[in-house]
C-alpha cells in the first residue's frame, strides 16, 4: 500500500510537470511579437560619398549622364547632386562606358597617379 502510494505520487508528479510544460510550450508560441519601425530621417540619409565611394567612377557616372542627356546642365557638377537626385539619376542611366576617343586625345590626356607599368608605342601610360 505505501509502495503504491509512492507510485502514484511520483507518477502524477511527472504527468504534472508534462503537462505544465507543454501549456507553457503553447503559450510561448502564441506571444504576438511587437516590432517598431522608425521613420527615416534626413541624417539617416547617404552622402553621395557613400553611396559611390570611388571618386573616378562617379565623374565617369556623370559624364555618361550627361552624353545620355539625363543631366541636361553641360555646368553640372558632382556636387550639385543631392543623395536623393544622384539616387534617381543613376536608376535612369542605361549604360556605363568609357570612350577614349582618338589617338590625338588620349596623347593628350594626363596620366593618372603616374600610370603603371612601361611606356612605350603600345602602353602610352595615359591611364
Amino acid at each position: 500500500m505505501e509502495r503504491s502510494k509512492r507510485l502514484l505520487n511520483f507518477l502524477l508528479m511527472i504527468t504534472t510537470t508534462a503537462i505544465l510544460m507543454f501549456v507553457g510550450m503553447v503559450l510561448n508560441n502564441q506571444t504576438p511579437m511587437v516590432t517598431a519601425a522608425n521613420a527615416a530621417t534626413t541624417q539617416d540619409e547617404q552622402t553621395i560619398d557613400k553611396i559611390m565611394p570611388n571618386e573616378k567612377l562617379r565623374e565617369l557616372v556623370l559624364i555618361n549622364m550627361k552624353d545620355q542627356k539625363i543631366i541636361q546642365d553641360p555646368n553640372f557638377t558632382l556636387s550639385d547632386f543631392t543623395p536623393t537626385t544622384f539616387k534617381e539619376d543613376l536608376a535612369k542611366l542605361t549604360q556605363l562606358g568609357w570612350e577614349i576617343g582618338t589617338n590625338e586625345q588620349v596623347d593628350r590626356q594626363e596620366p593618372v597617379n603616374g600610370g603603371n607599368g612601361s611606356v612605350g608605342p603600345a602602353n602610352k601610360g595615359n591611364y
